[in-house]
């Protein structure tokens, strides 16, 4: 999914206005509003076929609401209100029939209640996540010719033509850095307490003033946040270095979207040529830190120790803001190699690389093939913290919206598969690489056997039969709660099925 430019809210915001214009596009327009003190979530299932349900979530990912909603008469709105907004990435996540029948909006208000004008709007389209959902992002900054004017008038030492004004015209506009006597002193080193401050404040956070020790708010709620450990500093009053501000900025991240995977953060460590110079405890997150594109390396060193600049931490905090200004670090290893794109659990499509075991990604290109010959629903996503690839089967489409929106969905669901990509990572040999759990068996078996067959396919070759034949066995077969089990090698994986209420197959690569 294309995303979209990214809008920035503290007492000045950009904010989206919504409209589903088909079951296949999105358009989304953008107003400039000043001061917003309120913002509502505006949902309306109107006359016709209409159903659907919506999901909220704020940049740290604490859900607002989750609602659903069946009206084929009478228009029906859903209004959700939050006060003073959260700065950050907003994510809502509308699941439907009829994407004709519904309308979402977004309303601002300032202090006084009044509701905010059109001012400007340009059009953008954006692709679905699949036919039956559609995700929006209400994002964060507007960098304008206002901004620049701004930021001109007030730091005499931040010409138009130096490298970091984009940043530091965004952050000193929306209030997130400051300077002194009118200076911004870009190339002083940036304390600790100072980068903890201008992170924290990011993230949305307003904190009560402390005369006596002005950064204390900041460090207490970076270690709430568990951006910083407890004891990890003994003086907040120093200057920041790199691998201090990588781990901050990674788990600051971490906290509202998800971290690419292992497999690709441990191949990056070969790459960087001074990786043995990094603190050990924070190496992972340095990696990270490529992976993602917040601080990457100069001519191929991370020069860990090196103090950031103010300019330069401006830069990596709007790169932790807006993914647009990222460029995500590739190990060389898998420059080459085959990947598979998927959607992860937010709905954005991610890239997907190999482990130690290559046959994974055609795994999961096929997996994203088969599951298409399903008479019911489904849904696959590369899960960036369990490090596999699932895909959910249901047995038609109104159990996958009630699915995707319920704590429950195991349920719901009757059958899912996984790749496990750990695995692959470490190769650990007691770990199956594929698995396919069935919680009902009967409707399986009308709406799902010909992707099974499939993939069984896929996975044993010219041996598939026996081990398909089993499976069917096992289906069929009345244990009355009793555990019953079967294993055998087939094209040269362990092929293992078990059976007391649902049935498990572990499939064991070689």
């Amino acid at each position: 999914m294309k995303r979209i430019i990214s809008i920035f809210c503290v007492f000045t915001i950009l904010v989206s206005i919504f409209a589903i214009v088909s079951a296949d596009t999105e358009q989304i327009k953008y107003f400039f509003i000043e001061k917003c003190e309120e913002v509502q979530f505006k949902i309306t299932f109107k006359e016709g076929n209409a159903r659907g349900v919506m999901a909220l979530q704020d940049p740290l990912r604490n859900p607002y609401t989750s609602a659903s909603a069946e009206y084929k008469k009478n228009p029906t709105s859903f209004i959700y209100t939050v006060k003073r907004p959260n700065l950050g990435k907003w994510m809502l996540d509308i699941y439907g029939y009829s994407f004709d029948d519904v309308d979402f909006e977004i309303i601002y208000k300032n202090k006084e209640g009044h509701e905010y004008d059109e001012r400007f709007g340009m059009p953008y389209i954006s692709s679905p996540v699949d036919n039956n959902m559609r995700k929006y992002y209400i994002m964060l900054d507007e960098y304008s010719e206002t901004i620049q004017k701004n930021i001109n008038k007030s730091f005499s030492d931040v010409t138009s033509n130096h490298w970091a004004t984009p940043c530091i015209s965004k952050l000193s506009y929306l209030g997130i850095i400051n300077g002194r006597g009118g200076k911004f002193y870009p190339e002083d080193n940036t304390k600790v307490n100072e980068f903890l401050k201008m992170m924290v404040v990011t993230m949305g956070y307003e904190l009560p003033m402390n005369l006596t020790n002005w950064s204390k708010p900041y460090v207490d709620k970076a270690k709430e946040l568990k951006l910083i450990d407890d004891k990890e500093y003994t003086d907040y009053n120093v200057p920041i270095t790199r691998e201090q501000a990588a781990k901050i900025l990674v788990r600051a991240t971490g906290l509202k979207e998800d971290l690419p995977d292992n497999n690709l953060i441990l191949k990056i460590k070969n790459d960087i040529k001074d990786h043995r110079k990094i603190d050990g405890y924070k190496l992972h997150d340095v990696c990270t830190s490529y992976a993602v594109g917040l601080i990457t390396g100069i001519d191929g060193y991370f020069k860990p120790q090196d103090n950031l600049t103010r300019a330069q931490a401006s830069t990596v905090i709007m790169r932790y803001i807006d993914r647009d200004l990222r460029q995500p670090y590739v190990p060389v290893e898998l420059r080459t190699v085959k990947t598979v794109t998927l959607p992860n659990n937010q709905g954005e499509f991610v890239k997907v690389y190999p482990g130690q075991y290559p046959e994974a990604i055609e795994a999961a290109i096929k997996l994203d093939e088969a599951r298409k010959l399903s008479k019911g629903a489904n849904d696959i996503r590369f899960l960036g913290y369990h490090e596999e690839i699932t895909s959910w089967f249901y047995k038609d489409v109104e159990s996958k919206l009630r699915g995707t929106c319920t704590k429950s969905n195991a349920d719901i669901e009757l059958l899912n598969m996984s790749i496990d990509i750990y695995t692959l990572n470490y190769n650990y040999t007691n770990r199956s690489i594929y698995t396919i759990d069935i919680s009902d068996i009967e409707d399986t078996k009308n709406t799902h056997m010909d992707t099974i067959l499939e993939m069984f396919k896929f996975w044993f070759k010219d041996e598939y039969k026996e081990p398909y034949e089993k499976l069917v066995q096992f289906m069929n077969t009345n244990n009355n709660g009793k555990y019953i089990s079967y294993e055998k090698k087939y094209n040269s994986k362990t092929f293992f099925i078990s059976k007391s209420g649902g049935i498990a197959v572990r499939i064991y690569a070689q």
